[in-house]
């Protein structure tokens, strides 16, 4: 049996903001109906597996993820990325300003403490860590941008060396 090209799809990647749309949309209808809805865009089992995974997908639209995302990967060290972002947290609100080194050299040491042995903070794993929870660092404008690292040094080091 020869296939043509024509019958192949080709695998295409759906964003969050999709996927969400077709949950909401089989609230109401059936997987057939959703399938018609979107100009049979998507193939039914395509449908049933969005449905299938509906809570995850969930989730992490609720949690802000990037909604152009297509996949939802888990960090591969979630304990350290729950503790970096308590960190974070924790500092921002004390209007402490961090940067990606910073971020880095506090991960290096919560993955001691943890004693994740095979963690690399690269940049590569600083930028897919701001990604997954929208952590952008921005310049600082106006007055609070006057302020100079020298000035908050000892402060910053404090918080990010406290036992």
């Amino acid at each position: 049996m020869h296939v043509t090209s024509c019958s192949i799809r080709k695998r295409q990647p759906i964003s969050l903001d999709e996927k969400k749309a077709i949950i909401e949309e089989a609230r109401a209808k059936s997987i057939p109906e959703v399938a018609v809805h979107f100009n049979r865009k998507y193939p039914e089992s395509t449908i049933r597996t969005i449905l299938k995974d509906k809570e995850k997908i969930l989730k992490a639209v609720e949690e802000g993820a990037e909604s152009k995302r297509a996949r939802i990967r888990a960090a591969k060290h979630s304990d350290l990325d729950e503790a970096l972002l308590c960190w974070f947290k924790d500092v921002r609100s004390q209007n402490i300003p961090v940067d990606t080194h910073t971020l880095k050299a506090k991960a290096v040491k919560l993955a001691r403490m943890l004693d994740i042995g095979d963690f690399n903070s690269s940049e590569g794993w600083a930028s897919r860590f701001k990604s997954r929870y929208g952590i952008v660092f921005k310049q600082v404008q106006g007055k609070a941008g006057d302020v100079g690292m020298e000035a908050i040094s000892d402060r910053h080091q404090t918080v990010l060396y406290k036992e």
